[in-house]
């Protein structure tokens, strides 16, 4: 008797796994696929030859080795750079 309980429940339980796993089947969806969606714009990125401006190619930009030197300076101490003059209040927006 107890043996038919032990497996009545564990029968049980996989039937409830079984449909649970089913879940996903039985909601309504807008989809054909859960994932799908922005498949167009997906395969144009994809078939794009190089997205990125040919500026971006150049890593060679010109600076000042000082200005360099002050902010690395400035990052090492945590002092950062002040305004130079203050900023005005907001104006009050009124409708």
């Amino acid at each position: 008797m107890l043996r038919n309980k032990s497996f009545a429940k564990i029968g049980l339980i996989h039937a409830c796994l079984l449909l649970g796993g089913c879940e996903s089947f039985l909601t309504p969806h807008d989809e054909i696929w859960r994932y799908s969606g922005n498949a167009v714009a997906s395969n144009k990125i994809a078939m794009t030859i190089d997205p990125w401006p040919k500026a971006s190619a150049n890593t060679s930009i010109q600076t000042s080795g000082e200005k360099i030197a002050d902010t690395i300076d400035r990052y090492k101490t945590n002092k950062p750079l002040q305004p130079l003059q203050q900023l005005a209040a907001p104006a009050p927006v009124t409708r």
